[in-house]
């Protein structure tokens, strides 16, 4: 075997100028690693954390929650209901997009319908000239009616929002892939979303007389005198009859209760107010105040926190 002697490779002064480069560099690191964020160099001070960075696919309710300007930008001419959803359906030129979580949309959906979401929506323009159905979970017709706007902006021909969504198909008992939700869970508010709705106009809510502190709170809420059918019957006839000239129908009913509805009990009093969906928010006030109160401080945190370049295209 072939020796050499690594004398004649490597002479001493290049071992010891290598050795020396290894030695700085290590120590380079280590100093980097103990140094404190205050110590930072500046232009590492200056890169955006990980969490503001711009993504496209990044949710906008807490921005729509935060505006209450959704109803304002929303088309409102492009909901419809289920059953006017069906008189219009053509197979050769109709397709569904179920814009709900991809995880909402594997747990249960109506066979044929396309899990997707705005984004990829505006980037496929050859959907532009299919009769185009939007749904959600029944709790964001208004959002979706947005999106349905801005669809119709971008070029598309025909678009709907399937009034209700996922919701008003457990109410009515469509046929469906999966294991649905139940109806109580299905029109279960959080407080933002209730605070959210409460703002808009084209929302009925109503107060049960366990949740009359509520009155003084939200800007369109009502009284009503018992969670009952005919009640809510008369709430509705009430609001819709408002401008005899140009009768109104609600985006959506918010009942304020904390009264227990079981799953029949519930479908009873959807059945009373739809295609409507109706909406339940069970918490107290004492909880909804302090919901919102969080919200307003997270709210008020990224107004104050840095700001951030726009996303570019």
């Amino acid at each position: 075997m072939l020796s050499v002697s690594t004398d004649r490779l490597w002479p001493r002064e290049f071992r010891q100028l290598l050795l020396s480069i290894v030695i700085v560099t290590f120590a380079s690191l280590a100093d980097a690693q103990a140094l404190s964020p205050s110590e930072l160099p500046k232009v590492l001070k200056e890169l955006p954390r990980a969490g503001s960075m711009c993504r496209r696919d990044a949710p906008e309710t807490a921005a729509l929650l935060a505006s209450g300007e959704v109803a304002s930008e929303a088309d409102l001419g492009c909901v419809r209901s289920p059953a006017d959803v069906q008189a219009e359906w053509h197979p050769s030129t109709s397709v569904l997009f179920d814009l709900r979580s991809r995880a909402k949309y594997e747990q249960f959906h109506v066979e044929g319908a396309i899990s997707s979401n705005e984004a990829e929506l505006l980037a496929k323009p050859y959907w532009r000239d299919k009769n185009v159905v939007l749904m959600g979970g029944g709790t964001d017709d208004l959002q979706l009616a947005m999106v349905c706007g801005r669809l119709k902006r971008k070029g598309y021909r025909h678009v709907v929002v399937m009034q209700g969504g996922a919701l008003g198909l457990v109410r009515d008992g469509a046929s469906l892939r999966g294991v649905a939700d139940r109806l109580s869970d299905l029109v279960r508010l959080t407080a933002p979303e209730a605070w959210y709705l409460g703002r808009q106009p084209q929302v009925l809510v109503l107060a049960g007389a366990d949740r009359s502190e509520f009155l003084k709170d939200m800007r369109h809420v009502r009284p009503l005198p018992a969670v009952h059918e005919q009640d809510l019957k008369k709430a509705l006839s009430a609001y819709v009859s408002v401008d005899k000239k140009t009768p109104r129908t609600p985006m959506a009913v918010v009942l304020l209760t904390s009264k227990e509805l079981g799953d029949e009990a519930l479908l009873k009093l959807q059945k009373a107010v739809s295609p409507t969906p109706l909406l339940i928010y069970p918490g107290s006030y004492a909880d909804y105040t302090r919901e919102i109160a969080k919200q307003n401080a997270v709210w008020k945190s990224h107004e104050r926190g840095p700001k951030k370049t726009a996303c570019l295209g």
